[in-house]
């Protein structure tokens, strides 16, 4: 009798969390992505740090288009965040602490870095 109890409970911990990424009327949830933009046709996620530079005016530009959170963007200068009239910059450095190239948006005021993703 408890070999059947034992087994019973796995079988419902197993079924449950095979449910787990499903919404109340059993459709899949949709993956949410970090915050991403496209920038010379690769990904970059952000890393939600601040950075103290201020990017110089002639390389920053003009966020293009946003796309759903539950997307990757594939258009240049596309984000899939919301971002009022959104700036970014690519950032090109050469240290050994850094990522030599990355990606500045300015979201709320504030210059955040964004990473190149890995594929």
């Amino acid at each position: 009798m408890k070999k059947i109890i034992v087994l019973t409970l796995f079988l419902l911990v197993i079924f449950s969390t095979g449910c787990a990424n499903t919404d109340k009327e059993g459709k899949e949830k949709p993956d949410i992505y970090s915050r991403s933009i496209m920038v010379e046709g690769d990904v970059y996620t952000s890393t939600e740090k601040s950075i103290l530079i201020v990017p110089f005016e002639d390389i920053i530009k003009d966020v293009t288009s946003q796309v759903d959170r539950t997307k990757l963007p594939k258009k240049e200068g596309e984000v899939n965040f919301s971002v009022k009239d959104g700036k970014y910059a690519k950032i090109d450095e050469s240290s050994e602490r850094d990522e030599k190239n990355y990606v500045a948006v300015l979201i709320d005021s504030e210059w955040i870095k964004f990473i190149k993703m890995d594929n």
